[in-house]
């Protein structure tokens, strides 16, 4: 072996050794997003409640599910659903390499996208479906590239139909993303009169959507509900709504979802888009077209997100995270370009060092949240002050996060309570009377949330300050007089 060519091979095992323990760090350090706590306060339900909880979510149960047999099968841990996104992502790179076929470098590349672009790095160690779902629309996408390709065997049919099936029950808009997936094949089969294939995704199509067909029927019952929820926004909102929608999907394709970084969201742009030119400079000259519909299906998703987030505001359109499960047939494609596209050796080297650059950018982000300081002085408060008797009272909903740590304890949250909500051992705070026999109340709040007015019975006092993730927490402790 040529001395330059092991010293390339070093290197990139040493910069993939530093990036697989950078994952595994954040992965396991106690600090969690309030989506997270949600995800790990469900997964502590039996599967039935799973099902009754999630009909009044956006999202179907099967990662819920997915994440409770995870952290069964490794002793009960709250870290089951970061543990499932990182097998879901190392099995996505075997998929993603696979589809490369014998191309080493193409691999290689690919490899480099998986390990250092934001968006694949927060989803990476995040307890939250779209690695799932990233997994299972690309496999879906690889297999139906084969169909299309004249690749149609029963083991084919039936592996492409029990992914596409995981793939729609993963996350509404990858059922969205599936749906068009099987339009844009049958929209090339019919151009090609290829009956064979046109049969087999038309007979695919019918299986997965009346096995979708159950959930189908509670999904219509959600959109309503978002519609009649938000009847009243106004028109000034809504278009708010829609542009924060497109900020916030460019900070966590580009840069740093809670952290974003100028310089390095131009640099992820201009990367991006050079990446893109070489994979559809790859894509006309192998004549390929079918390789396209990753690019497709998210500028189609995104449009169709920002309608319904114009039509109907919820202040929770994360489009970058919503499209990501097709961003893994695009990362594809940027490989295939850069293998037999880009020329360049200096082109090369820029490229890879923009990319490191960005993913480290997102790792340093990722890190911060995880710091560990407030999840200890949380931990030792409660070890030296709270007693039997002793309640915990979130102002809001958001403030449950921090329940994760000791279920057992008894929680209320300020003025109301989601009978839909995960969180155990929580009920609604409507009355006074219900503090009758509680010794001390325990609230938790954000620095710029305050708790109504005690009345004459009780008095406040601040208790401890302290920083998690990227809240700002104030323990105040509520005494009888």
């Amino acid at each position: 072996m040529k001395k330059k060519e092991y010293v390339k091979r070093i290197s990139f095992v040493i910069v993939l050794a530093g990036a697989i323990a950078l994952n595994v760090l954040i992965a396991f350090r106690p600090v969690f997003s309030y989506d997270e706590s949600y995800t790990i306060a469900l997964a502590r339900n039996s599967f039935a409640d799973i099902v009754r909880i999630t009909k009044n979510d956006v999202h179907a149960p099967m990662y819920y599910f997915a994440v409770k047999i995870v952290s069964t099968i490794f002793g009960g841990t709250m870290y089951g659903g970061r543990i499932l996104s990182m097998l879901c992502m190392v099995e996505f790179a075997v998929v993603a390499c696979l589809a490369c076929r014998a191309n080493r470098n193409a691999r290689l590349w690919l490899i480099l996208f998986t390990l250092f672009q934001p968006l694949v790095v927060a989803q990476t160690t995040e307890s939250r479906m779209y690695a799932m779902a990233l997994l299972f629309f690309t496999l879906a996408g690889v297999l139906a590239q084969r169909m299309y390709m004249g690749k149609v065997t029963l083991g084919v049919w039936i592996a492409f139909t029990v992914t596409s099936i995981i793939a729609v029950y993963s996350h509404t808009y990858t059922m969205l993303m599936m749906v068009m997936m099987y339009l844009f094949l049958l929209g090339f089969l019919i151009g090609q009169r290829r009956a064979k294939e046109m049969i087999a995704i038309l007979g695919s199509g019918v299986v997965v959507g009346l096995a979708y067909l159950p959930w189908l029927f509670v999904l219509v019952g959600q959109f309503q509900n978002k519609v009649n929820s938000n009847e009243t926004i106004s028109r000034i909102d809504r278009s708010f709504a829609a542009n924060e929608a497109i900020a916030t999907a460019s900070y966590e394709w580009f840069s740093d979802f809670y952290n974003p970084n100028s310089g390095v969201w131009y640099l992820g742009i201009l990367a991006t888009a050079v990446l893109t030119f070489y994979a559809f400079t790859m894509i006309r000259e192998t004549k390929r077209y079918e390789l396209s519909f990753g690019y497709i299906a998210i500028g189609l998703t995104v449009m169709l997100g920002l309608y319904l987030e114009y039509k109907n505001p919820t202040s929770g359109m994360f489009l970058g995270r919503y499209v990501f499960p097709a961003f893994g047939l695009v990362m594809i494609t940027w490989a295939m370009g850069m293998d037999k596209c880009c020329k360049s050796k200096v082109m090369k080297v820029a490229l890879c060092t923009v990319m490191i650059y960005c993913g480290l950018w997102a790792y340093r982000g990722e890190y911060q949240l995880s710091d560990q300081t407030g999840y200890q002085a949380y931990e030792k408060f409660l070890e030296q002050n709270y007693k039997e008797g002793d309640v915990i009272m979130a102002n809001t909903r958001y403030q449950m996060i921090m329940s994760i740590y000791h279920p057992e304890l008894r929680y209320m949250v300020y003025g109301a309570v989601d009978e839909y909500s995960p969180y155990q051992n929580t009920e609604a705070f409507t009355s006074w009377d219900q503090l009758e026999g509680v010794n001390t109340v325990w609230v938790l709040h954000f620095s710029d949330i305050y708790t109504a007015d005690l009345g004459a019975e009780f008095y406040a006092e601040r208790a401890l300050e302290y920083h998690y993730g990227y809240y700002d927490f104030i323990i105040e402790k509520w005494k009888r007089r």
